[in-house]
């Protein structure tokens, strides 16, 4: 009872100090591939304490990235897969293209 009307309290207090549960879920997916300020990782902390809904969310891509960097771990076990991998000529022939591609649609 003593936390339900703590977060009665702090809730709007911290809905103050953050931004948005769109700015914070568009922060939390961009903290899983780069660094977010000092000041962003204090909002997405603060948010998460009151809106558990962020929460939630933030577990469910951490869960998603688990689960693929376990697959990209089994399929770099099986050696099965390596035999279809490109070599690194054929992967610079095709990015020459994709880039001759992109150059020319944008000439258009």
């Amino acid at each position: 009872m003593k936390t339900t009307i703590m977060m009665h309290v702090i809730k709007p207090v911290i809905d103050t100090l953050t931004p948005s549960c769109e700015v914070i879920s568009q922060q939390i997916s961009r903290s899983m591939d780069e660094s977010l300020t000092l000041r962003e990782r204090l909002q997405v902390k603060l948010h998460l304490m009151a809106c558990k809904f962020c929460y939630r969310y933030r577990d469910q891509l951490l869960a998603i990235r688990q689960k693929i960097r376990e697959q990209t771990e089994e399929w770099d076990a099986d050696s099965a897969i390596s035999e279809f991998r490109l070599s690194p000529d054929k992967r610079k022939q095709i990015k020459a293209k994709m880039r001759d591609s992109a150059s020319d649609s944008s000439e258009n």
